[in-house]
């Protein structure tokens, strides 16, 4: 919902005379909680929206882009990248501990495969657990409910919700490497909907979509449609990209970045991807 007043004030100082109206729905992620995420698949936290959508019951959905799947269902169409914030995970803790201060043995929550398998590689030692809901409900089972010793979620999530001070550490793209699209947000719509691909695409931030389409292709090429844990980070400066990624095949933690001039982006993705594939055949 905050993510949708945003993307909605957006159009509104663009588009002064545009009438707004934002509506929730309830995602099958969140609202059945007795599945695991693992088997509901990538689509569960945007599932409802992208059928309302269809069906015309409302003209557009905004998600977290590090929710939807790499192919879009069909009739839709990723209208906009319209914003992009701090794509970096972050741990809130009881007593403000960082990663390295936390107990052998404390209980780590997290809604995510890609974050729990190298939470296990840094501190093969903790118990990192299944931990679902909103952010706020998150936050909660940590320090109110005492559930968690901590938890890990996105730093872009806390921000937008004005909880940011909350975070104990905030882990570099290289400690826990994001998920493809952390931190930006999406737009869907009809994909023949022409008037409002037009509106939306007015309010698109170019170098998010840039990063972002670089960040699907590399999980893309790495088997991240396969339900393949899988961390992509991509930063455009000026005429430069860096690209670090993670993934775990069979049970084995690979990571590995690349760096050079963005118009060599195709040879940068080709080698990053080739390494990696090789550590995982050797």
């Amino acid at each position: 919902m905050v993510q949708a007043g945003m993307v909605a004030r957006l159009l509104k100082n663009r588009y002064p005379d545009l009438e707004v109206e934002i509506v929730g729905v309830a995602v099958e992620g969140d609202e059945d909680q007795r599945i695991s995420q693992v088997e509901w698949g990538k689509g569960a936290f945007v599932r409802s929206l992208q059928l309302r959508c269809l069906s015309g019951e409302i003209d557009a959905a905004v998600h977290s882009m590090k929710d939807l799947p790499l192919d879009e269902p069909e009739g839709l169409v990723l209208a906009s990248v319209p914003l992009r914030d701090d794509p970096r995970d972050a741990l809130v803790s009881r007593e403000k501990k960082n990663l390295w201060e936390l107990g052998s043995g404390a209980k780590i929550g997290t809604s995510s495969e890609r974050r729990a398998m190298q939470l296990k590689g840094l501190r093969p030692d903790l118990e990192v657990v299944e931990l679902r809901g909103n952010i706020d409900t998150r936050i909660r089972k940590v320090l109110d409910q005492r559930i968690y010793d901590a938890a890990v979620v996105s730093y872009a999530a806390l921000k937008r919700i004005g909880l940011d001070s909350l975070a104990s550490e905030v882990f570099d793209v290289e400690s826990i490497v994001p998920a493809p699209g952390q931190g930006a947000i999406a737009v869907e719509c009809r994909k023949g909907d022409a008037e409002l691909l037009e509106i939306f695409r007015s309010v698109e931030d170019f170098r998010a979509r840039q990063e972002i389409e670089v960040e699907k292709r590399v999980s893309r090429l790495l088997g991240g449609g396969c339900r393949v844990p899988i961390g992509v980070n991509a930063n455009i400066t000026d005429v430069r990209i860096r690209i670090v990624a993670a993934c775990d095949i069979k049970g084995r933690l690979v990571k590995s970045s690349v760096e050079g001039p963005l118009d060599e982006i195709d040879l940068l993705i080709e080698h990053l991807v080739s390494e990696m594939r090789g550590v995982i055949r050797d």
